[in-house]
């Protein structure tokens, strides 16, 4: 049996995503705030507005709290019994 495989694409500050909390509700990413550690650069914090929300201002969100756009990589080969790889 043969699943289909994907990718995060990298955040683009100007998107809306999808929140991972149960409201389910839409992050308008206004700015992505870097940090370096141990020579290499990662996603700290996000800034943007809740999309109906937009009357509490800018918002921190941590980068782990938004749902990344995903694209079609391929196809890989599992057990159609326990799902594992082949």
């Amino acid at each position: 049996m043969k699943i289909k495989t994907y990718t995060a694409l990298p955040f683009e500050e100007g998107k809306t995503y999808k929140t991972k909390f149960a409201t389910g509700d839409f992050f308008i990413l206004k700015k992505i705030v870097w940090v370096k550690r141990h020579g290499e650069m990662f996603i700290d914090r996000f800034e943007g507005l809740y999309e109906h929300k937009q009357d509490l201002g800018i918002c921190p969100l941590g980068p782990d709290r938004l749902i990344p756009d995903m694209v079609e990589t391929g196809e890989q080969e599992v057990c159609s019994n326990c799902g594992h790889p082949i």
